[in-house]
């Protein structure tokens, strides 16, 4: 990463290379490195983005993924409890504590104690919703699980495990939390606000296609 300079090697290239072209794929970088460099040089930078590989293709079904070994879910409950027409899924590496196997009790709950990746997987291939709403540490990689299953990730400010994956608009505070429920509520019943706020979090990763990318190398 550029930090206050360019390189020396980057410029020397910029000057001597006529038909140079350097691909970043990180914008925020982009941008920083074109602050950094003459005018006449500019041409030969391209923000490329990244190619992601997606394991499956969004199909909107009111399916909800939580992965977590901590029991403290702040305000699951009432999340469940306000979009029936949801499935929420649970799922942990680890047995739940009694706290969270209350939650079975609740009709559009599912509960997945002791899971095996193949579950975890299996889940994602079902799930098109993702909650980052618990506290504890990431496990499964899940962040990166949910985004590359193209989910689309809702999360709590306090308990976000990676902000790369998310877009802002999908960041609630707790204390904000019948907001987050009803974002929930809102794309669950509207499939045209679902697929913009997918692509939103698309853009907001640099997410391009294959062909995208190869033309910023022409």
């Amino acid at each position: 990463k550029i930090k206050d300079d360019l390189p020396e090697n980057m410029k020397i290239a910029l000057k001597n290379i006529n038909n140079l072209k350097i691909l970043i794929p990180d914008k925020k970088e982009y941008y920083r490195v074109m602050d950094s460099v003459e005018t006449s040089y500019r041409h030969k930078i391209e923000n490329s983005g990244y190619v992601y590989e997606f394991l499956k293709v969004n199909k909107y079904n009111n399916e909800a993924l939580i992965i977590t070994n901590s029991d403290n879910i702040p305000y699951v409950e009432y999340i469940a409890r306000e979009n029936q027409n949801v499935t929420f899924h649970i799922a942990s590496k680890t047995e739940m504590s009694s706290r969270l196997l209350q939650l079975g009790g609740i009709q559009n709950i599912n509960l997945y104690p002791k899971s095996t990746e193949e579950t975890i997987l299996n889940l994602c291939c079902k799930c098109d919703i993702y909650l980052d709403i618990n506290k504890g540490k990431e496990i499964f990689e899940s962040m990166y699980l949910a985004f590359a299953h193209e989910m689309i990730i809702i999360a709590f400010e306090e308990t976000i495990h990676n902000r790369q994956f998310v877009h802002s608009s999908n960041i609630y505070k707790l204390d904000n939390y019948y907001d987050l429920s009803n974002a929930i509520n809102q794309i669950s019943n509207d499939k045209t606000l679902f697929s913009d706020r997918l692509n939103m979090q698309l853009r907001s990763a640099n997410s391009v296609s294959i062909e995208s990318f190869l033309n910023k190398m022409k």
